[in-house]
């Protein structure tokens, strides 16, 4: 099932489609194919839905097939999913010159399973390395890896860091480094795979066009450019940078990522708490990636 809403509005989304599954708790089994999109406020888009009695490799061969003709395809598409060796194998088939990722959190899951050190600081790394978007940073975090654990560090190794990690990705995934859009979106139905098949079906059409109603009637009254998830974070941005300059017209703003000189400290804000305190440059990358801090750039006489 793919609405027309969700054809129309597929091309004003990020070009990363989130693929997952789910199982449908009715008396007659079966699973729930689900694929999803960021939309420009980096809201969950659904796009298209199936219902197939198992997962299969020529079942997902099927739902791909049906995807891509409803939507089509686009440049520099990407597709992230879990680590289910039928999805890759049929996207490989369905969709040749797309990007391939995996979620960050099933990697996750396996080394938790595996290895009994994968927390606190090991963990840190990991999370750094992943969402690094560096080369160069991604390697700093690899090699912290390697010198704890190197059973760990060959294992992500052979997961392929051109799958799981920003830095190694052949395209674009942007921030989307997990399938959660799509299990926020089964947390919701979750009532609804009780149904039957023909309820089921009836209640996600339902749900998808109250869903585009009520961000069209949204969309019509907005008179800025931007999203208000950009307008509000832009907006944030320029107060942080007043606030300071009021205080020393040295501070500036970093970009994210930027290459960090040697011995520099900076000023770390961050957008949910509304704290901040000096760090040295060596914590800069981490606490970037990681706290996702609006970083200030100091300068000491």
């Amino acid at each position: 099932m793919c609405l027309a809403a969700s054809k129309q509005g597929w091309p004003h989304c990020r070009p990363v489609i989130v693929v997952a599954e789910s199982a449908i708790k009715a008396r007659f089994g079966g699973m729930l194919l689900v694929a999803c999109g960021h939309d420009a406020d980096g809201s969950i888009f659904p796009l298209a839905f199936g219902i197939v009695p198992s997962e299969t490799n020529e079942l997902w061969k099927w739902f791909f097939e049906k995807l891509r003709d409803s939507i089509g395809t686009r440049e520099s598409l990407a597709i992230v999913t879990d680590r289910h060796k039928g999805i890759e194998y049929t996207v490989s088939i369905v969709y040749p010159d797309v990007d391939f990722g995996i979620c960050v959190q099933h990697l996750v899951a396996s080394l938790k399973t595996m290895y009994k050190d994968f927390k606190g600081l090991m963990k840190t790394y990991f999370d750094s390395a992943s969402r690094a978007y560096l080369v160069s940073e991604h390697q700093h975090y690899m090699e912290s890896i390697r010198n704890r654990n190197p059973d760990m560090h060959r294992y992500l190794l052979q997961a392929d860091p051109k799958k799981w990690s920003r830095a190694y990705f052949n395209g674009r995934r942007y921030a989307i480094m997990t399938i959660n859009i799509v299990e926020s979106l089964n947390s919701i139905k979750w009532k609804a795979k009780l149904m039957l098949v023909g309820f089921l079906v009836e209640w996600l059409r339902e749900l998808l066009q109250r869903w585009f109603f009520k961000r069209r009637e949204k969309a019509l009254k907005l008179t800025p450019k931007l999203t208000p998830k950009a307008e509000n974070f832009f907006a944030y941005i320029r107060r942080v940078e007043m606030f300071l300059k009021k205080s020393d017209p040295k501070l500036s703003i970093l970009p994210r990522q930027s290459v960090v000189p040697e011995g520099q400290r900076f000023l770390g804000f961050c957008p949910k708490v509304r704290n901040q305190r000096l760090f040295d440059a060596a914590d800069v990358m981490v606490i970037d990636t990681i706290g996702k801090l609006v970083l200030i750039q100091y300068h000491y006489a």
